[in-house]
């Protein structure tokens, strides 16, 4: 089941950076576009009229498709991440950082860099509380646990 979730996961973030790619070139052909409009004055005819829309309406559709991509590919990422975890949001990670040094954080959200799923949160201080500074843990490569629930 791990294995499907993380499959599906990068397919959906595969699907949504070239969704992305796709709306960041048409994106330029709208701005170019917006330098036709001046012709409308001249009065070439409906056809170019239509046009001109047209390209405004595939500009829409591909940013609904975009918005699309990424909420499916943050759901399926989210679900992936927390399953690998055995978590929820709001729990707590111990963890080693870079430095080796204990650390805590409380599960918020979850990135996919390729093949590699990052949970990110707040860090916990030591006190118990939350700190305004945030951080991740690669769930392949840091030395991480979840912490038991009291």
């Amino acid at each position: 089941m791990l294995l499907e979730l993380k499959e599906k996961a990068i397919a959906a973030n595969k699907a949504y950076s070239q969704i992305e790619d796709r709306v960041c070139e048409w994106d330029r052909i709208v701005d170019c576009s917006d330098n036709l409009t001046k012709f409308l004055d001249l009065d070439l005819g409906e056809e170019n009229k239509t046009f001109i829309n047209n390209l405004n309406n595939v500009a829409t559709t591909l940013k609904q498709a975009y918005i699309e991509a990424e909420a499916k590919r943050d759901n399926l990422v989210l679900k992936y991440a927390l399953t690998k975890l055995g978590g929820n949001l709001g729990d707590i990670i111990d963890y080693l950082d870079f430095q080796k040094r204990k650390r805590a954080i409380v599960v918020e959200d979850a990135r996919l860099s390729g093949e590699h799923v990052a949970v990110m949160g707040g860090r916990l201080l030591q006190t118990g509380k939350i700190g305004i500074r945030g951080d991740y843990v690669c769930l392949d490569t840091f030395s991480w646990k979840l912490r038991e629930s009291n």
